[in-house]
């Protein structure tokens, strides 16, 4: 029986101790991509407030229980230590289903090369009125590289709603995306609604994205302000 017991805590010492590896890990994974400039995006799961309370609570958590296994070995008040550690634990998994909540309705889109050398990340974030797009770069499996950020009007989700256009160069990438909101005229006095136009430059680290505004003719082509004007005086 004696040996069982021993057997027992050994088991459950390795499975605690393990927890709180692979919650340093994944910590000290966090602060070498952050120390690179990267992001980490694993699935539709990002570093940010989420992913670090996600990895804090399994430390955490393993870090209580080793303290709660000590306390109910050697205290007196085995029943208070345990309440203690609960509450703890609690208070850590209230928190990571708060931030899933509140992060649940983010979405992230990849859009691949055609070579297949390189990847975009398009983040799409719509909180009541607003809205917006950040666009990475995937350095990496589980890296990506932040570029510039769009913001749409009105909450909008112009990937999701399938209204942009993406057109890829040897050494760029041209996204657009519908601004959801204004607008100008051209030709015979046709409506062109206001499009967000970003440009990357792909492979470069910490390169600088170049946005401009656009406009979205009925013919699904896009054109600047100068352009339209230029149009204008023409005809």
């Amino acid at each position: 029986m004696c040996k069982k017991n021993t057997l027992a805590k050994i088991i459950k010492l390795l499975i605690y101790g393990l927890l709180t590896l692979y919650g340093c890990i994944l910590i000290g994974f966090h602060i070498y991509a952050s120390q690179k400039g990267q992001t980490i995006l694993i699935g539709q799961l990002r570093e940010g407030f989420f992913w670090l309370f996600f990895i804090g609570a399994w430390m955490l958590v393993s870090i209580v229980s080793l303290i709660r296994y000590r306390l109910r070995e050697n205290s007196k008040h085995p029943i208070m230590a345990t309440i203690v550690a609960v509450v703890m634990i609690l208070f850590l998994l209230g928190g990571s289903f708060l931030s899933w909540l509140i992060t649940a309705d983010n979405t992230y889109y990849t859009f691949h090369s055609p070579d297949g050398e390189h990847t975009i990340v398009a983040h799409e974030v719509a909180v009541l009125l607003l809205g917006e797009v950040n666009l990475y770069e995937k350095t990496g499996p589980f890296l990506m590289e932040y570029e510039t950020r769009i913001s749409v009007d009105d909450g909008g989700r112009p990937i999701k709603g399938g209204e942009y256009q993406i057109e890829w160069m040897d050494d760029k990438v041209i996204l657009s995306v519908s601004h959801n909101a204004g607008g100008t005229t051209y030709g015979n006095d046709q409506w062109a609604p206001l499009w967000w136009t970003a440009e990357i430059e792909l492979g470069i680290p910490d390169s600088n994205a170049h946005q401009y505004v656009t406009y979205k003719y009925a013919d699904g082509t896009l054109h600047t302000e100068d352009e339209i004007k230029e149009n204008k005086a023409v005809q």
